[in-house]
């Protein structure tokens, strides 16, 4: 099952103004002032899941110009997703209710924090940081809320005892045959899942540098990294070559291709996620960067009163979770 998508991005008080901005329009928006952190959004028809400090809240956007909280959950909760249920951080939800969410189970995750959730088929995949020196991504089972298997990513020290960076992780999305995992200072990652027991590092992108947003569409794979955005096309598994990439520290590695680079292009503000239409990409940072995709240009861009934490996607609507010192909430454009 796929996720379904929105644009959240974090701002203040003051809306952003538009600039080559493609017609956004600016609808309404939900607000709080209690500091949430990195809050997560997922939808479902006319109502929209929230992940904030203070629990799930669910939203009536039946009228989009004036979002309505109309139930609060009280969970720990920083990325969400919806299957039959919905699945966030540590905790199985029911919403066959909306109005009256019900949690059904809980588990202790190995990690610290997890930053984005991917359900497709029976599991869960989930990119995650560690303490101060591991990305990890894991799969779970969201019938018995355990853990399948982790896959750590992890920079040894250097010759000076020292761990020189520190890994944060950032997108997920995953194929049939294989998942991509988006951590800024690794690189972008593919992992054979065929068995979901043994997930294997088979391929990495971008040694030096990171990546962060990642969207599957049909066949194609979209990705952000900071100005530029790229285009990628997944390999039939029969048609699989093998190739050398390099490991954490920059050692050679045997591994296999999955993905063919179609094209990428240059965005005049550096971005960190990605929601899709049928013909446009937004790229959500301190700016909204619009590309259309077919030509993959830029085609406009909207400034943002404060950087982005998420984005998505809901026809015709976009949706925008926002956070500053003092003001968090969710906005709503149109394009």
């Amino acid at each position: 099952m796929k996720c379904l998508s929105i644009i959240f991005i974090f701002v203040f008080t003051v809306l952003g103004h538009a600039q080559d901005s493609l017609n956004i329009k600016y609808l309404g928006g939900y607000y709080s002032a209690n500091n949430w952190y990195r809050p997560g959004i997922a939808i479902s028809d006319s109502l929209v899941f929230l992940t904030t400090d203070e629990g799930l809240e669910v939203l009536n956007i039946s009228n989009p110009n004036a979002p309505e909280k109309v139930a609060l959950l009280e969970v720990d909760a920083l990325s969400i997703t919806i299957l039959d249920s919905l699945l966030n951080e540590f905790t199985s939800i029911n919403i066959s209710n909306p109005l009256s969410p019900r949690v059904i189970k809980t588990v202790e995750l190995p990690i610290m924090d997890i930053r984005d959730i991917f359900v497709r088929g029976k599991y869960a995949y989930l990119g995650c940081e560690g303490r101060s020196d591991t990305a990890s991504f894991l799969i779970i089972d969201p019938d018995s809320m355990k853990v399948v298997s982790k896959l750590d990513f992890k920079f040894d020290e250097d010759e000076t005892g020292i761990r020189w960076i520190y890994p944060e992780a950032y997108g997920i999305c995953v194929t049939d045959s294989f998942a991509l995992f988006a951590t800024t200072n690794f690189g972008f990652w593919t992992i054979n899942i065929t068995d979901p027991k043994i997930p294997i590092k088979i391929g990495r992108f971008w040694y030096n540098t990171g990546a962060q947003g990642v969207v599957l569409l049909d066949e194609y794979v979209y990705v952000v990294r900071g100005w530029f955005f790229y285009k990628f096309e997944t390999i039939n598994p029969a048609e699989w070559k093998r190739y050398i990439y390099f490991d954490e520290r920059g050692y050679p590695k045997e591994g296999i291709k999955t993905l063919r680079s179609i094209n990428s292009c240059e965005i005049k503000h550096p971005a960190r996620k990605i929601a899709l239409s049928k013909k446009h990409a937004y790229l959500a940072g301190d700016y909204l960067n619009i590309v259309d995709l077919d030509s993959l240009k830029e085609a406009g861009y909207y400034k943002l009163p404060a950087k982005a934490n998420d984005i998505a996607f809901s026809e015709p609507y976009i949706f925008v979770t926002f956070k500053s010192d003092t003001l968090s909430g969710l906005q709503v454009y149109e394009n």
